[in-house]
């Protein structure tokens, strides 16, 4: 029975992809000089000016994963890697993004800070604004979710970011919060940075907005990227904690600044031949 679902279900995304839809199956191998595996991706997608969707599945052979029902894929299990809908206004000034997603950093590289460059997909649900001179992002990601198997509590981040535009030169804040709930609203829709809900928020404040038991983690930082056809420069940098009471309160305890930088530049050698 699951097997005619399965066929049931291919049969209808390659026809549905002729009228509608990009349709692609790729494969690879990879050999570590004692077992081969491979990957058979699927991805079906429509990318417009106005709103994109994107489906995309793996199936891997490497048994990196114990899956249930592995027999049905030929010994095979396979990954969501990619399955959202993002809708823009008419000018693309207004963007949101919502379902399961390899989010990316806001700079282009390997050693970005707040995203990892691998492949890690997650739940999401992204508002964002730009035009000519500013962008502001603001995102829900679930990292762990409440019913998980492997997991006593569910953990979720809430992410910003704030930019201007100079041209190709671009200057941003980054704002980041790791919590363990489900979803908190007021991070999602709060523009302010994440220190200031944070605070006023405390379970120590004396005020009607004071919550019980928030252990809230917050991370902030910087970046500025220039982007142009021959090169591409960047620089970034993330905070996760800094030790004021050296500077306040000598006599207590000294906690360690967490301070993470990369930068690099990266440049296109085709275009350059032209020169």
């Amino acid at each position: 029975m699951k097997k005619t679902i399965l066929v049931m279900i291919i049969l209808f995304l390659s026809v549905f992809s002729i009228f509608a839809v990009n349709f692609e199956i790729g494969l690879q191998g990879f050999y570590d000089f004692e077992d081969f595996n491979d990957r058979v991706g699927v991805k079906i997608y429509h990318l417009a000016p106005n709103f994109d969707f994107v489906a995309d599945i793996g199936f891997y052979s490497d048994e990196k994963y114990s899956f249930y029902e592995s027999d049905y894929y030929l010994d095979h299990y396979f990954l969501i890697e990619n399955g959202y809908i993002t809708f823009r206004s008419f000018n693309n000034s207004i963007k949101f993004s919502s379902g399961i997603k390899d989010l990316q950093d806001e700079v282009n590289s390997p050693y970005s800070l707040f995203f990892s460059s691998e492949r890690i997909s997650q739940p999401y649900l992204e508002f964002g604004y730009e035009d000519e001179h500013m962008f502001y992002d603001t995102r829900w990601i679930q990292l762990v979710s409440s019913s998980n198997n492997y997991f006593d509590e569910p953990k979720s981040m809430n992410y910003k970011t704030y930019g201007l535009k100079f041209g190709d030169f671009r200057f941003g804040y980054q704002d980041a919060v790791v919590y363990n709930r489900e979803f908190d609203f007021f991070y999602l829709f709060n523009p302010l940075p994440v220190y200031f809900s944070q605070e006023i928020r405390a379970s120590e404040n004396i005020m009607p907005w004071a919550e019980k038991s928030k252990n809230d983690n917050s991370l902030m930082g910087f970046f500025i990227d220039y982007d142009k056809p021959t090169y591409y420069f960047y620089s970034q940098i993330l905070v996760d904690d800094l030790n004021t009471n050296r500077f306040f309160y000598p006599e207590k305890t000294q906690n360690p600044d967490k301070i993470a930088f990369s930068s690099g530049i990266t440049v296109n050698q085709n275009c350059l031949r032209w020169f």
